[in-house]
């Protein structure tokens, strides 16, 4: 299995593969599944220990550590009295501390670390803790919930003295080979102490996408926002909290040769300052779209294309602050047709191409 052990001494029975080794050190190889977006190394994980056991299938370090870095001198190493470590599964530590050179940077009463290929194992996670300038003291928990093999959720936390409690939470799934989604939810409550804070709210974020079969896929985009002074005073970067916008949209697509079909239900709001119900409402419920990509017609230097939608429209700006009032009707049809033509004419070494278009 690619292990490397190293000892003074060995006791080893051969019929029942068990024995001890002596001032051992060693390594195994990691395993991992590569997929698209998960960063992997060849880098094998190493231990040391002061005796060691074998137990059949497992592995017993005493007064050791384990690290992935090179040795003798490892960047970092979490150190213990005992390491259970059964290979190609999992490895167990038990009040061990972990180090960053000889610095103890914190205690780890009970740690295990699947080794599988796959790993998916629910637990909490690591704690946290810190000081934000405008939400004050903050101590923080979350748990993983590994629901099944298509399915985790993953909830935190966070305490903050001059704010309340905010909870974070992610919710994903694989419903069969041709579908998937992903859910964010941010919310924080209404129990602010600081004068400086107006409020809490929420922030939701939805993607999922579906092959329905004979070259239809459906996909959709949901972003909904409680308010633009929630984003401004409780978004963690810069570019986030300036962004007055959000956008959401659903559809059902199909392409074959040289067309297109969309069928595109979509909603934009622009919210135009911190003023409650100061904002810019459009929305498409739904809008169709045929698409023809630029084709040569038969042996003719001429090319055609066409880009055309025909739909219900919806613009609303409900409070009438930042601008006059300008509502549309619930729903206004629109229709959009925009044919394409393109020609080339070649003549002495002269090229000139035409395009002509009307909606």
């Amino acid at each position: 299995r690619s292990e490397k052990l190293n000892c003074d001494r060995a006791e080893y029975n051969t019929e029942e593969q068990t024995g001890k080794f002596y001032n051992v050190s060693g390594s195994a190889p990691t395993q991992v599944q590569a997929r698209p977006g998960l960063l992997t190394t060849t880098t094998p994980f190493y231990f040391q220990a002061k005796w060691a056991e074998r137990l059949q299938d497992h592995y017993v370090l005493h007064e050791g550590f384990i690290t992935d870095c090179l040795i003798p001198n490892p960047w970092w190493r979490l150190k213990g009295p005992v390491f259970d470590i059964v290979p190609r599964d999992v490895a167990v530590a038990r009040r061990s501390w972990f180090y960053v050179r000889n610095i103890p940077l914190f205690y780890v009463p009970y740690f295990r670390k699947s080794l599988k290929k796959e790993p998916r194992s629910s637990g909490f996670l690591w704690p946290n803790f810190g000081n934000n300038s405008l939400k004050g003291l903050m101590v923080g928990l979350g748990f993983y919930w590994a629901i099944n093999r298509s399915y985790d959720l993953t909830y935190r936390a966070q305490y903050f003295s001059n704010v309340g409690l905010e909870h974070i939470v992610d919710f994903r799934g694989k419903v069969n080979q041709t579908t998937d989604f992903n859910l964010s939810l941010y919310g924080l409550n209404d129990d602010s102490t600081n004068p400086s804070i107006s409020t809490g709210g929420y922030s939701l974020l939805f993607d999922g996408k579906s092959k329905l079969g004979d070259g239809w896929e459906a996909k959709g985009h949901l972003d909904l926002l409680s308010s633009f002074t929630f984003r401004q005073e409780f978004s963690e970067t810069l570019s986030e909290s300036i962004s007055s916008e959000t956008h959401s949209v659903g559809f059902l697509t199909k392409h074959w040769s040289d067309y297109g079909v969309n069928i595109v239900a979509e909603r934009d709001l622009n919210f135009q300052d911190t003023t409650p119900g100061d904002k810019i409402v459009l929305g498409k419920m739904p809008e169709v779209e045929f698409l023809v990509r630029e084709h040569e017609i038969r042996d003719w230097p001429i090319w055609f294309s066409l880009e055309s939608s025909q739909g219900l429209e919806h613009r609303s700006n409900p409070a009438y602050l930042s601008e006059p009032a300008y509502d549309t009707p619930e729903l206004v049809e629109r229709a959009d047709f925009a044919p394409q033509v393109t020609t080339a004419f070649h003549w002495l070494g002269i090229n000139r191409s035409e395009e002509h278009t009307s909606e």
